[in-house]
């Protein structure tokens, strides 16, 4: 009988096909920022076989801090230089300006020396482009403002740049830059002086292109935006406008766009999907522009999602109404208001906000900002039996099927004040009884009091006694329909 003796002479370890490596490498790149670099790291580390899978997630996104961590910022521009094919897998590229004026400003000292911005060389595929000054609210320094600037202007050229993020340059920023990205889709402005726009043969070439692709527009704080460019925005589908006053907006009386010249109407947003508008004078704006509309074409007839935190005044609330009645297809709507004047609560028609578009509104939040516990204390109760007005008072159907209410106390309340219920359960009868003929696809209602921690915890145990008192967690079987009351202490 022949004995077979088993092959015990070592084998290679098994290699995975380059196809698995990838498909592993991507699901750990898809996780939490800071465990995804750390497990990429690390594999490395174990094996050099995933060094050439990783390289493409750890060098996704660079980000170049000129006045800290000098080392490591010179380390990866000398790698970048000694292999440009690592540059190819940047898909996001951020700078973060200094404040120190004694630090070095602006780029590295080898490019520097070259006297050239020219980093898009390292970036050719790059996606994002983010500036950032440290200290948004602090006036950034001419030196970093400059380099901003050459940046700009440097990946101006590029054919991938298609979403622009610009925080805290508060001097000399050219509006006329942007127009020149060629396939700019997003641009978001933080915390920016404007330069008044002056156009030139350069920038117009740009307006097309401008007109024909940028579908995303963040304001946020920016002072000297050329409000007419907007009109030139025909593919815009997401807009932000938010801390604007009218002394920060460049009108343009005289305004004229050469060949492009075209009214300054808002109104040819016909693709505006999302707008989110924090600011009085937008909304003016938006008001006025919508009235100039032809009879018998909407103003805003693709508008899906409302944010709005208007200035509590009465001509803003009326404008906003205004604006509402221009929209044909609005399906989610946020209003904010922070109640700084005691008779805005007179002024507040929150049946408007409902009623407007009852046929095609889904989820409508209502949120209201006390900055001082004493207007909460004195007007709640008020504004509570507004809102019982509103639901009240719809005279048809409503096809809301989340309604939000959300109350937010800034200061904790003063020691000897206690919840008057008897608005509170009038407003829980309003949901739970009447919403039965007026709002029968109402599946979903959340109330939300947000107060500051009080200073004794003995005066917290009032606010579990109004929550049980009122009985509001509980659920309606007959109409299907969830009310919660929720207590967030911050």
């Amino acid at each position: 009988m022949t004995s077979v003796l088993e092959d015990n002479t070592p084998k290679p370890y098994p290699i995975f096909p380059i196809e698995i490596l990838e498909t592993i490498i991507d699901d750990v790149a898809n996780g939490a920022e800071a465990d995804r670099r750390q497990t990429l790291k690390d594999c490395c580390l174990l094996s050099k076989d995933f060094v050439a899978v990783c390289q493409r997630h750890l060098f996704k996104k660079v980000e170049l801090y000129p006045a800290t961590d000098i080392k490591r910022r010179e380390r990866l521009l000398e790698v970048l230089e000694q292999k440009p094919q690592l540059g190819h897998y940047v898909k996001e590229a951020s700078y973060i300006l200094p404040i120190d004026p004694n630090t070095s400003p602006g780029l590295p000292a080898v490019h520097r020396d070259r006297n050239s911005f020219a980093l898009n060389e390292f970036f050719p595929n790059a996606e994002t482009l983010t500036i950032t000054h440290t200290s948004c609210r602090m006036p950034i320094l001419c030196e970093c403002c400059m380099v901003a600037l050459h940046l700009m202007d440097n990946f101006a050229s590029s054919q991938s740049i298609k979403r622009v993020v610009i925080e805290g340059v508060r001097r000399n920023l050219y509006l006329g830059i942007f127009l020149l990205y060629p396939k700019i889709e997003s641009l978001s402005l933080t915390s920016c002086w404007c330069e008044p726009w002056v156009p030139n043969e350069r920038s117009l070439a740009g307006l097309q292109t401008w007109s024909r692709n940028l579908k995303t527009l963040s304001l946020r704080d920016v002072k000297g935006f050329s409000w007419p460019l907007l009109a030139c925005l025909a593919a815009l589908e997401d807009f932000t406008c938010g801390g604007i006053t009218e002394r920060h907006f460049a009108l343009g009386d005289n305004f004229h766009i050469s060949e492009f010249d075209t009214p300054s109407r808002v109104s040819y947003w016909d693709n505006l999907r999302t707008v989110e508008v924090t600011s009085g004078v937008s909304l003016s704006l938006m008001a006025v522009n919508a009235a100039l509309q032809p009879e018998g074409k909407v103003a805003f007839p693709s508008i899906r999602k409302l944010t709005v935190n208007p200035r509590p005044r009465a001509d803003t609330l009326n404008n906003f109404e205004l604006v509402l009645t221009f929209m044909e297809s609005l399906e989610e709507i946020t209003v904010a208001i922070p109640f700084f004047e005691p008779d805005l609560a007179e002024d507040l028609n929150l049946k408007t906000f409902l009623e407007v578009h009852k046929k095609t509104l889904k989820t409508a939040s209502f949120v209201m900002i006390f900055e001082e516990t004493l207007h909460f204390e004195a007007y709640g109760d008020k504004v509570i039996e507004l809102l019982c007005d509103a639901l009240l008072k719809i005279r048809a159907e409503s096809n809301v099927e989340t309604l939000s209410i959300q109350f937010f106390l800034m200061k904790e309340p003063t020691a000897g004040w206690a919840p008057n219920l008897n608005p509170w359960k009038r407003l829980m009868l309003a949901l739970l009884e009447n919403r039965a003929v007026n709002f029968r696809r109402l599946r979903k209602v959340e109330i939300l009091l947000n107060v500051k921690r009080p200073a004794k915890p003995v005066r917290w145990t009032r606010f579990e006694y109004w929550r049980d008192a009122l009985q509001l967690q509980r659920l309606s079987s007959q109409a299907k329909t969830y009310v919660s009351f929720f207590i967030e202490v911050d």
